[in-house]
């Protein structure tokens, strides 16, 4: 019965483990189709809104410094690959 009762606790943490890592991707990968989305829109409507020419492009090397910088980070810290090698390990637990 322990066996079974420290299989459970593991798979309970790797569970835990894998929705953080898919919470916290989801959170760069909506931050980042949100900002380009916005980055977008302003420079498709400068003119209607009456925007200068230099603050749209310091808006959009902003969005686009962030977006390179989250990702790399992101790409850096593996996340996507931890969380594929954990959905793995959450897999083969149920074969065990």
């Amino acid at each position: 019965m322990n066996i079974l009762k420290e299989c459970a606790d593991s798979k309970r943490l790797l569970d835990l483990k894998f929705l953080d890592l898919t919470n916290q991707i989801n959170r760069v990968q909506t931050s980042v189709i949100f900002l380009s989305t916005i980055s977008g829109f302003l420079n498709a409507n400068r003119e209607q809104f009456g925007i200068s020419d230099s603050i749209i492009s310091v808006i959009s090397i902003s969005i686009s410094t962030y977006v390179t910088l989250v990702l790399s980070i992101s790409k850096y810290y593996k996340f996507d690959e931890m969380r594929e090698s954990i959905s793995g390990q959450i897999a083969l637990s149920f074969v065990e």
